[in-house]
């Protein structure tokens, strides 16, 4: 009861305060209550971030790229905004968490652009926010460099001058796993983790085929390679010397345990 008996002439204050401003002061009061009811509930930019993680982490298709895209919210958001209720949190604020990678790492820039949206659509489906701010931060930053200025390309040989630099390379017989391996690389355009795991199994002899499975591929689809004349000669040749049931992953599992 002495509580509130002390609590009436704060409020005639801030009545007569809202009275002056020519403001209502029981809307004021409602506004006031909501909003409190609001931000009682509101999380944290890093609380929600981390609630995201958690929703789609068992969608990624291995606990590396989990694990990257939480990281990077981590590494780059959370030190400016993670203590940020959500519904704080402005166009400029994102702005500046992008503001010092933008330029120097666009790539990386561009990922955490994503996923500090993703996160704040989120908190827009839960009712959090009315929206992300994220689509402003566009007219806040300086443009980028378009990708074909930024990618930097590897040493390649040009292609007219390919079958010297192979016959230079493979002159000497008979060839190691390593050799072999680069070689029938060369031959299908193949990615090296792809020849890497590859199994006599998945040669179909009688149609020169290489038929990857899909849980080797990333589209999770099965992949149909032809073989050249070169390419399966190569595997027979290869085949008669190893009893392996795969071509190079045996090897490659002795290297790595030995190192």
């Amino acid at each position: 009861m002495a509580e509130r008996r002390s609590a009436i002439p704060l409020f005639h204050s801030k009545a007569r305060e809202c009275i002056a401003s020519g403001i209502d002061p029981i809307e004021e009061r409602r506004r006031a209550a909501k909003q409190s009811e609001r931000q009682i509930g509101v999380p944290t930019f890093g609380t929600a971030a981390c609630d995201v993680h958690a929703d789609i982490a068992p969608g990624f298709r291995n606990r590396k790229h989990a694990a990257q895209w939480i990281r990077t919210l981590e590494t780059y958001a959370f030190p400016r905004i993670g203590g940020t209720p959500v519904d704080q949190l402005t166009a400029r604020d994102f702005a500046e968490v992008l503001k010092p990678i933008w330029l120097s790492k666009p790539q990386t820039a561009s990922r955490l652009r994503q996923r500090m949206n993703r996160v704040m659509n989120w908190c827009a489906a839960h009712g959090h926010v009315s929206a992300s701010p994220l689509p402003a931060v566009d007219d806040l930053l300086p443009r980028q460099p378009g990708k074909a200025q930024r990618v930097v390309h590897y040493p390649a040989v040009p292609w007219r001058k390919c079958p010297a630099v192979v016959a230079q390379l493979f002159e000497n017989a008979p060839l190691r796993v390593g050799k072999q391996a680069l070689l029938f690389l060369i031959l299908t355009a193949a990615r090296s983790g792809k020849v890497r795991g590859l199994t006599w199994s998945e040669i179909d002899w009688s149609q020169s085929l290489w038929i990857v499975p899909a849980e080797r591929m990333k589209a999770r689809q099965p992949h149909r390679a032809p073989l050249s004349s070169h390419a399966m000669a190569s595997s027979r040749i290869w085949r008669q010397c190893r009893t392996e049931p795969d071509w190079f992953s045996s090897h490659a599992r002795a290297v790595s345990s030995a190192t």
